[in-house]
């Protein structure tokens, strides 16, 4: 049987296949940006690393636990006071990720307090609406601000070998 609607071209012309040029002209643009991507994830991630440092130094944790993915927001959790397995729920897809940065937002303000900052330092949330930018200005004011940290403020840390928190990893004066 003849069927009028696949014959007729409406005066669009045929889109049956792509050119071979617009394909690897497609292809280029996929791989440009896809590059392009990678280098700013790894910058972010590199920027990030380097202000977690500077945070977990001033509480007197050593600073590589900042560069170690996921094990980071373990130790960033528990300098806000809260369980850092909770970090584990970004495996979860979907709601995992929004519950964590929920509770990274409430560590910051823990984090912000320990630092001298006032309650209002609202920066790291606010990255939802910038686009991370105001969570990575916080970082960088909290990490290489002039203010120390102070464990006795906001809740308690529960990260082991911080400064007032746990025991700190320092090796005893007999032993020297």
């Amino acid at each position: 049987m003849y069927n009028n609607y696949y014959d007729y071209d409406y005066g669009y012309g045929r889109y049956d296949s792509m050119s071979d040029a617009q394909a690897s002209g497609l292809i280029a643009f996929l791989l440009a940006y896809l590059f392009m991507f990678l280098v700013l994830a790894i910058g972010i991630y590199i920027a990030t690393s380097i202000a977690s440092m500077k945070i977990f130094q001033k509480a007197g944790l050593p600073g590589w636990k900042a560069w170690v993915p996921f094990y980071n927001n373990w130790i960033f959790l528990q300098l806000g006071g809260y369980n850092g397995a909770l970090s584990l729920l970004s495996l979860i897809p979907y709601g995992g990720a929004i519950v964590l940065f929920i509770l990274m937002c409430f560590s910051a303000n823990e984090i912000s307090k320990k630092l001298g900052k006032s309650d209002i330092f609202i920066l790291f949330p606010l990255g939802v609406v910038s686009f991370g930018i105001t969570t990575m200005i916080w970082l960088f004011m909290a990490g290489f601000g002039k203010s120390e940290w102070t464990d006795s403020l906001g809740k308690e840390s529960l990260a082991k070998g911080t400064i007032l928190g746990y025991a700190t990893e320092e090796v005893p004066a007999d032993e020297e």
